[in-house]
């Protein structure tokens, strides 16, 4: 007896275990729900007063979309041109719910932004630039993107400083925003690596300075290592790429 109701609270456990599981499974993440689900379902109410008013509107050429594609940096590039498309449409939104206007309300629909395809990724890049090597010798942290949006931006680890993950290929840097993703950009960067004046117990001390537009990333460290001072010393420069 004791035997055949440990064995039912062991499957009744199971049973909750494995439905949470499969509604965890179905149930769209926060920044898929963002840029997809509830994107969308806002251009379908768009479409419901259009088509109530008579006012011309191909609303499929607004939706957001997904679809599996390589990774590499130019399809990233385009999934954060998407993600701003998708964040400039947000705010047309907001404006048309305060337009009462059939003309005015036609206007502003012009406003809105089409082809918002987003990629999906399934794999990591391969980091080929050299610059990426001061990242690493000047100790910045390393991490994964959360793993909601890894599928957008690829699973390798990228670089962190406060919560900015970021990679570099040719002449420009990839920033993610960790908390917003509407903030991620793709921009021209300037790197300065300097010698320091001071010492810290007798050791070099050597600098980096990122720029990026109104952004600046300023960094310290403590090279004990001859070989990575001859780096830094043969290659103290000023790397422009604006």
């Amino acid at each position: 007896m004791y035997y055949g109701i440990i064995i039912f609270f062991l499957m009744a456990i199971c049973l909750i275990i494995y439905f949470v599981w499969v509604k965890k499974i179905k149930t769209p993440t926060v920044v898929t729900e963002i840029l997809l689900v509830k994107y969308n379902k806002k251009l379908k109410k768009i479409k419901q007063i259009t088509a109530k008013n008579n006012i011309v509107f191909e609303v499929e050429k607004y939706f957001s979309k997904i679809a599996n594609q390589e990774l590499n940096f130019d399809n990233i590039e385009e999934n954060i041109k998407t993600i701003k498309k998708i964040k400039n449409n947000y705010e047309v939104f907001k404006d048309l719910n305060n337009i009462k206007n059939k003309n005015e309300y036609s206007q502003k629909l012009k406003n809105l932004e089409k082809n918002c395809l987003l990629y999906e990724f399934k794999d990591e890049i391969k980091l080929l630039d050299d610059n990426n090597k001061y990242f690493e010798i000047f100790c910045f942290n390393k991490s994964k993107l959360n793993f909601e949006i890894q599928k957008y931006f690829g699973s390798q680890e990228f670089f962190v400083f406060e919560n900015k993950y970021f990679l570099l290929n040719s002449n420009k840097i990839y920033l993610i925003d960790g908390n917003n993703i509407f903030n991620s950009d793709v921009d021209q960067y300037n790197i300065n690596i300097k010698k320091c004046a001071k010492t810290i117990d007798n050791k070099l001390v050597y600098k980096i300075i990122i720029k990026i537009n109104n952004m600046l990333i300023e960094k310290e460290v403590v090279v004990p290592q001859k070989k990575l001072q001859k780096l830094l010393n043969k290659n103290i420069f000023t790397n422009t790429n604006n």
